[in-house]
């Protein structure tokens, strides 16, 4: 720090100090989030569970409502699937042919697999 004036050298010297503490306390205040996040989610899966258990959809509070979501979603499909399966439509010679590839095609993407993710959601 021998460029520095003095009072440059002090303030950088304070400001560096406040630095690592900020860090500090921030890699803390992560670890804390961390843990509450695993907490959470051990509660949640508890409560989930409890509820499906029991058919309750809904928890009515002093605060609020939870309410037990049950979401549905289809698997993706890779571009690269598609592409094959586009290229074997192609390579189809009749138009019968190509039409059948076709709805073949269309049969897999309605039919495909499904997953089923449930979700406590609180309402105030």
């Amino acid at each position: 720090m021998a460029s520095l004036t003095h009072v440059q050298e002090e303030l950088m010297k304070v400001n560096v100090t406040k630095w690592i503490e900020i860090k500090k306390q921030m890699k803390a205040l992560t670890t804390k989030a961390k843990e509450l996040k695993t907490a959470l989610t051990i509660i949640e899966k508890d409560i989930i569970l409890t509820m499906k258990s029991n058919d309750i959809p809904q928890i009515q509070l002093s605060a609020g409502q939870l309410q037990l979501k049950v979401k549905e979603s289809k698997k993706t499909l890779p571009p690269k699937w598609f592409k094959g399966e586009i290229d074997k439509c192609i390579a189809s010679q009749s138009e019968d042919d190509i039409r059948e590839s076709l709805n073949t095609i269309i049969s897999k993407i309605d039919n495909r697999p499904s997953t089923v993710k449930d979700s406590l959601v609180f309402k105030s």
